[in-house]
């Protein structure tokens, strides 16, 4: 399992082939970053097996929405914007996944 979005996004059929072929064969899962690290899909399917979702809300991407919110109070480029969410911990030091 991981929750690293790269791996899964350039490698996920041979991922799922490793993980199915291997010495104890399993099903590769993963989730992450939805609802900002929220795993959402497995804590319905999970947790709440017999609830109906009717809607969604969520900030799907801290680094994205924090360079908003601080574009939009006029304080911050998106240069600056990403730099501060990168002082603060929440950016990657390659942000681009998240923001481009």
């Amino acid at each position: 399992c991981t929750a690293s979005k790269a791996p899964v996004a350039l490698f996920y059929e041979e991922l799922t082939r490793i993980a199915s072929q291997g010495p104890t064969p399993c099903k590769f899962r993963f989730e992450s970053a939805c609802g900002d690290g929220t795993p959402i899909f497995n804590l319905r399917r999970y947790c709440m097996p017999s609830s109906r979702v009717t809607k969604f809300e969520a900030i799907l991407n801290t680094t994205t929405n924090m360079i908003l919110e601080k574009m939009e109070s006029g304080n911050l480029s998106v240069d600056s914007g990403i730099s501060e969410a990168q002082r603060l911990g929440i950016a990657e030091a390659d942000p681009s996944a998240d923001v481009d």
